[in-house]
């Protein structure tokens, strides 16, 4: 029953990042109340407020597709979830903060959840190799 939780919240955790692709695309408007503002701390100021939208929506789409993926593998039996859901959380992470535009106001709806969960399913598959493979 546990890895079947896993799994179903390896998926969800990926659809998830699916909000962040449709904000930063500009599907849905910004509003304050939303927390996450589409800037980064750092391409911001490098590459202006499109393009780091822009590589936003297409980076968190990444992410999206690895974990939820990665968690069809897991439900298919498949030797290969392991590494992906490993990379996708690490990526996951590095994009979270990368995308975090700095300020500490609204963190939560800013990813920080997020983060959390993407580095608990690192250590949960990577570190412990849990769910042991099935026989």
């Amino acid at each position: 029953m546990t890895r079947v939780l896993f799994n179903v919240l390896l998926v969800l955790h990926g659809l998830v990042h699916l909000w962040f692709t449709v904000l930063a695309a500009g599907v849905v408007e910004f509003k304050e109340d939303m927390g996450w503002t589409g800037r980064s701390w750092l391409l911001t100021r490098l590459l202006g407020d499109q393009a780091t939208k822009s590589a936003a929506a297409v980076l968190f789409a990444l992410a999206a597709a690895g974990f939820v993926a990665g968690g069809i593998g897991l439900a298919a039996g498949q030797g290969w979830w392991r590494p992906v859901i490993i990379w996708s959380g690490a990526f996951s992470a590095a994009m979270i903060v990368l995308f975090w535009d700095g300020s500490t106001n609204m963190v939560v709806e800013k990813g920080l959840v997020g983060l959390l969960l993407s580095v608990v399913a690192v250590v949960i598959a990577g570190l412990l190799r849990w769910p042991a493979p099935q026989a």
